[in-house]
């Protein structure tokens, strides 16, 4: 949901939202596997997607905060 939130405004870059938006689903599919004896631990393939987002989201908002230009942020206020 945090990457759909950072991604349907343009908070972050786009390109990088993605691994929020693809990892999640990818590590609950791994969560599964394990559950269900698929395998014994998430394989990397399916958790570094995840990892990567956080990685970013972290780093990217900590140096450089949002991104001005978003939707969400450039919309002006109402007259009066």
């Amino acid at each position: 949901m945090l990457g759909y939130l950072m991604y349907r405004p343009g908070l972050v870059p786009r390109r990088r939202a993605w691994f929020g938006l693809i990892g999640r689903p990818l590590l609950l599919v791994g969560n599964f596997g394990v559950l269900f004896d698929g395998w014994d631990q998430p394989r990397r393939v399916v958790v570094a997607p995840k990892l990567i987002w956080e990685a970013f989201l972290g780093i990217y908002c900590a140096i450089w905060g949002f991104r001005r230009d978003s939707r969400i942020l450039c919309r002006s206020s109402p007259a009066s």
